[in-house]
């Protein structure tokens, strides 16, 4: 087996544990947030699934775009691919967990906004 191979093989075994490992994280910080965004847990936890669902299917398919990328001819040089994978794709991971942030924000503020504009409190009560 060629070292680029086996690189590319542990590259992806360690993207996907590490979106595995960040996806609980996400729910449980969305879904606290929705839930005092939202007036029901049942559509805070509606929109946490799809949002988290959603970011994690672009999340594993950047990874696995990542693991398309390079060549190495030499031991050496496949490390060198497999640490520039992982580090672009911790960038990646970072830069889709500010993404969420910026939904939940989004959603946050056109909700509040919403009550404000009908005269209601912020628990959903007038």
């Amino acid at each position: 087996m060629s070292a680029l191979l086996v690189t590319t093989f542990v590259y992806l075994v360690i993207a996907f544990g590490l979106v595995i490992a960040v996806i609980p994280q996400w729910q449980k910080a969305g879904q606290e947030y929705l839930e005092h965004v939202f007036s029901t847990t049942e559509r805070a936890e509606a929109v946490n699934r799809l949002l988290v669902t959603g970011l994690s299917l672009i999340t594993m398919s950047l990874a696995l775009f990542l693991g398309g990328i390079g060549s190495a001819d030499t031991a050496t040089d496949a490390v060198m691919a497999l640490f520039l994978r992982l580090a672009a794709l911790l960038a990646l991971v970072g830069l889709a967990y500010m993404v969420n942030l910026a939904a939940y924000w989004y959603l946050g503020r056109r909700i509040a906004e919403e009550r404000a504009a009908a005269g209601e409190t912020p628990t959903g009560r007038a």
